[in-house]
């Protein structure tokens, strides 16, 4: 059985990378299971839209983020009970 024909714009390339545990990044990891079909349009795009330093910055707070949240404690006994 042939493998599907898929076309990921930049969106799903960028999504993958801001939320590596996503269905975007999922879909990223399974390029094996398809035919990725793209243009050099689409390759230029994804390229320049991944070198903007904003979204190294934008993925290192989101990282930052949760790991301050895994590890703040509770700050009324409304969170020690599960409130």
């Amino acid at each position: 059985m042939a493998k599907p024909l898929v076309v990921f714009d930049t969106n799903i390339f960028l999504r993958a990378l801001i939320n590596p545990e996503g269905i975007n990044a999922l879909l990223v990891a399974s390029l094996d299971r398809f035919v990725l079909v793209s243009s050099p349009s689409i390759l230029e795009e994804v390229a320049e839209v991944l070198s903007r330093t904003e979204l190294l910055i934008a993925k290192s707070v989101r990282k930052a983020r949760r790991r301050a949240h895994r590890f703040s404690a509770p700050t009324s006994a409304d969170d020690f009970a599960g409130g």
